[in-house]
């Protein structure tokens, strides 16, 4: 069994491009930071590579399962061996920790 995975803070995520100077934040806004980079474009875009893929994260989780809902709820379905993207489909929301 693998462990679920979550954010300590909720989302949705911003990506933060901080520079010297004043910077307003809205006080309920969260941002993905990504600080060990001497090139603050690089640090950016990673930034907001984390920022899109943890704000689309519960709809992916969710897109799978209905994948393996609308698969197992079909009647014509129930005596054929699943197909591979049904399989991968389950082994990617384990290897998750969102078990299906």
């Amino acid at each position: 069994m693998t462990t679920k995975h979550a954010p300590a803070t909720p989302l949705p995520w911003y990506a933060a491009t901080r520079h010297i100077g004043s910077l307003a934040i809205p006080t309920s806004a969260l941002f993905a930071d990504v600080r060990q980079t001497a090139n603050h474009d690089v640090a950016v875009q990673d930034a907001t590579y984390i920022a899109r893929a943890a704000n689309a994260y519960p709809q992916l989780v969710e897109a799978l399962r209905a994948t393996l809902n609308h698969w197992h709820s079909n009647t014509r379905n129930m005596e054929r061996a699943e197909p591979p993207h049904i399989t991968n489909a389950r082994a990617l929301l384990r290897s998750l920790g969102e078990d299906a």
